[in-house]
């Protein structure tokens, strides 16, 4: 028997190599985001202090401090001789006459309010109420301060200065002010201040007294 021919059946179609597998690509691993650098900074050079400003210039006070013991060397002792009008002037002049030869008087024009309040205290008169210059030795007492020395100190250009040397505190400080008001307050004081003038202007204003007023 003649062997039949096998049928051949025929295979499907196939590649040769399997399809390859359809792979997403790798990812490259995420970096981590680094925070950028800030920009180096320029070092800056350190600023000068700035210079304080000058103080500005103020006048000098009017009561300075001076050494516990009056120096009066310079000036002359007086005493107030009395207020007294000089007509036409509707002003009156205060005379000073010094204590010791030759007597030698100065006579200083001043207002007519303190005039009488000088005038009153001369007299021994009494106010119906505290004037002016009562009123500021009674604070200076109350506050513990008191007028020591009452100075004419010069004449300039027609016009009288003085200042007070008053104790506060245990401090002595000078006050400029005008004769007038330095008399007032030294005849006022309890325990009476001294009244002096400079030499200088005793030498250059005095004219000759009796020293018996």
């Amino acid at each position: 028997m003649t062997p039949r021919p096998r049928k051949s059946t025929p295979r499907a179609a196939t590649s040769a190599e399997p399809a390859a597998a359809k792979t997403a690509p790798a990812k490259a691993p995420a970096r981590r985001a680094v925070p950028a650098k800030a920009p180096a900074r320029r070092a800056v050079p350190a600023k000068a202090p700035a210079k304080a400003p000058a103080p500005a210039k103020t006048a000098p006070a009017r009561s300075r401090a001076v050494p516990a013991a009056p120096d009066e060397g310079g000036y002359t002792t007086v005493r107030v001789l009395d207020v007294a009008m000089a007509l036409p002037s509707p002003n009156p002049i205060l005379i000073l006459e010094e204590l010791d030869q030759p007597h030698r008087r100065v006579s200083i024009p001043i207002g007519l309010a303190e005039g009488t309040a000088i005038a009153f205290v001369l007299h021994g008169r009494p106010t119906p109420k505290p004037l002016t210059h009562e009123l500021f030795v009674d604070v200076l007492g109350r506050l513990g301060a008191e007028v020591l020395v009452a100075r004419v100190t010069r004449y300039d250009q027609g016009a009288f200065y003085a200042e007070l040397l008053v104790r506060a505190a245990g401090k002595q400080h000078v006050v400029a002010c005008r004769p007038s008001d330095a008399i007032a307050l030294a005849l006022r004081q309890g325990t009476g201040a001294t009244v002096v003038v400079a030499s200088s202007l005793l030498d250059q204003l005095g004219t000759a007294g009796t020293g018996t007023g």
